[in-house]
């Protein structure tokens, strides 16, 4: 009986240790400066910008920076996000940007490969190696999105980018 329990207890055990959990990232949790660096953007930029709340891994917080053009215009936005297990030597990079310029058309839409998104979007996948893996995709021709996952030894997926690009949320609707 009681190698029976001790059975029962490593089995159950096991299958918790396997079970590979989501970390959550509500948008209302993400830090002040990215909304206040946010907010000084023009409000037809602001209204397109999406960002992830949901990892196949925990991370840690944010980081967000912009580009410009010479006269002001927003050209991209992106955030970055690094994985913090403790118990991995290798370091899990996320990348997120969102092109806006007019007439810059990264999104190929004879590309082979696809990923179809929760939402019905097909993702262009641009990358499928070992070490990176990137789609991209737009919800209207005006916002290109970008998201990548880079890893010099972890595993990584295709699965795991899915995951991601199906957790975006509007941060205009977030309330901040």
């Amino acid at each position: 009986m009681k190698k029976l329990l001790i059975i029962v207890l490593l089995t159950l055990s096991m299958v918790a240790c396997s079970n590979k959990a989501n970390y959550e990232l509500p948008v209302d949790e993400y830090p002040q400066t990215i909304f206040d660096q946010i907010s000084e953007l023009p409000e037809e930029i602001q209204e397109k910008i999406i960002v992830p709340t949901e990892f196949p891994f925990k991370i840690e917080e944010p980081s967000y920076r912009k580009e410009e053009t010479s006269d002001g215009r927003v050209l991209v936005t992106a955030l970055h996000f690094i994985s913090v297990a403790e118990e991995k030597n290798d370091k899990i990079v996320v990348h997120f940007t969102t092109s806006y310029l007019e007439g810059l058309d990264p999104y190929d839409e004879n590309a082979v490969e696809t990923l179809k998104l929760d939402n019905g979007i097909e993702a262009n996948i641009r990358k499928d190696n070992k070490q990176d893996k990137t789609i991209i995709w737009t919800n209207d021709n005006e916002a290109f999105h970008t998201l990548s996952i880079l890893s010099l030894g972890e595993k990584i997926s295709l699965e795991q980018l899915k995951i991601i690009a199906n957790s975006m949320t509007s941060i205009s609707s977030s309330g901040n």
